[in-house]
Order: structure tokens, then C-alpha cells, then sequence
């Protein structure tokens, strides 16, 4: 995921030095406001850890980018197919060769209510499932994630303060 800027560069050399000069902050502002924005602990956490700013894209110094490699961005911003979670449950390191053939696993799903008491005890609900090559092909189905992009909600607040940044240098070319 990244968010990218691009300036003309066609303008007087003391105001391609006073803006150009800007850049640096203008990105770090990006980054800033991309990280003020994190909609969770995950996302904020990988900004802050794996975000890069590149400035000067191909020599140009109106250009620059702040980039960032996380699975939990990239599934925010873009989202996940659903997927099959049983072929990884069967094939995974507790599963283990059932009677009649095949392979089967058990995975515990047990919870715990406020007043801590499990409530499988109270309610009869098991506390684990068991997945087998016999279990209907749709039962271990983990659902679809729906993009929840925050980057247009970023973009959209660094617009402004990139106007007034670059006004400020406009001041002092003046």
C-alpha cells in the first residue's frame, strides 16, 4: 500500500528549492496522518514498524512515497477471499489418522462468560469441534473480508495540510 506525491517540475529554481525542501516534511506529515488514522492496534502497529518514506522517486525531488509491506494493511485496505480453512486443519501437525481411513483433528473451541464458568458446562454446548475428510465441504469455511480502505480518508485529510505547507514555502520564496 502507498500513498504518492508528485509536484510539476517545471517552475523558477528559488521555488523549486523552497518547495522541494518541503518534501521531506510534507511525507513525514503522510505518514503521520496515515498513522493517526489506523482504525486498529494491528494496522497502527505495522505502520509504525514496516512504513518506509521514499523521497526523490527517480531523481525527481517533487516526488516521494510512503509505503508500507503488511499482510494487516493489505487486507484492510484491499480485503481477503473466503477461504477453506479444513485442507490446513486436516493436513496441520495435530491431525491424526482416523479408524475408517482419512485423517480427523480436533480443535477446541471452548470460551469462558464474565462470571467464569465455561459455557458448555451450563449450556451442554461441546468445547471442541472435529473436523475429518468426512465433515461437509462447507463447514470450515472462514468468510470473506471486506475491504475497509482508511488510505481515501488519509488522502483526503494530507490534501489540505499539503496546500498549507506548500503556501508557507510559497511565503518565503516571495
Amino acid at each position: 500500500m502507498k500513498l504518492t506525491i508528485n509536484l510539476n517540475n517545471s517552475l523558477d529554481q528559488a521555488l523549486v528549492d523552497a518547495l522541494s525542501s518541503r518534501m521531506p516534511a510534507v511525507l513525514a506529515m503522510m505518514r503521520d496522518r496515515w498513522i493517526a488514522g489506523s482504525p486498529t492496534p494491528a494496522y497502527r502497529n505495522a505502520l509504525l514498524d514496516k512504513s518506509e518514506i521514499v523521497y526523490t522517486l527517480n531523481g525527481n525531488p517533487f516526488t516521494g512515497k510512503v509505503t508500507v509491506d503488511s499482510a494487516a494493511v493489505r487486507v484492510r485496505e484491499l480485503g481477503a477471499p473466503s477461504r477453506d480453512m479444513k485442507p490446513g486443519l486436516l493436513r496441520g501437525p495435530k491431525s491424526r489418522p482416523a479408524k475408517r481411513g482419512g485423517r480427523y483433528n480436533i480443535i477446541p473451541i471452548g470460551f469462558s462468560t464474565e462470571s467464569g464458568f465455561d459455557a458448555w458446562q451450563f449450556y451442554g454446548v461441546s468445547p471442541f469441534r472435529t473436523v475429518s475428510s468426512r465433515s461437509l465441504a462447507s463447514s470450515w469455511i472462514y468468510p470473506a473480508i471486506q475491504p475497509q480502505p482508511v488510505l481515501q480518508e488519509v488522502h483526503d485529510a494530507v490534501a489540505f495540510d499539503v496546500g498549507r505547507l506548500l503556501s508557507e514555502a510559497l511565503k518565503e520564496w516571495r
